[in-house]
């Protein structure tokens, strides 16, 4: 499926998806709840990759951004 929406409509939707977990951050109560939900996004981020880009699909998207933020 192509998604034919322009890059600004595509951010700002984003945007709308991040609100939710933005609000669930400032909730936490110490630093070990932000890890702790970090972790559980991470989780949550590689089972939606692999889901819909398959487990080869998945590793790419992890290595490319792992490389594009200086994580190699």
């Amino acid at each position: 499926m192509i998604d034919r929406r322009t890059t600004e409509e595509k951010l700002k939707r984003m945007e709308e998806l991040m609100r939710p977990i933005e609000q669930q951050l400032m909730m936490c109560d110490d630093m070990q709840d932000q890890l702790m939900m970090a972790s559980c996004m991470m989780v949550t981020g590689r089972d939606l990759f692999e889901q819909h880009l398959g487990e080869e699909g998945a590793k790419e998207m992890f290595v490319s951004f792992c490389k594009e933020n200086g994580y190699e």
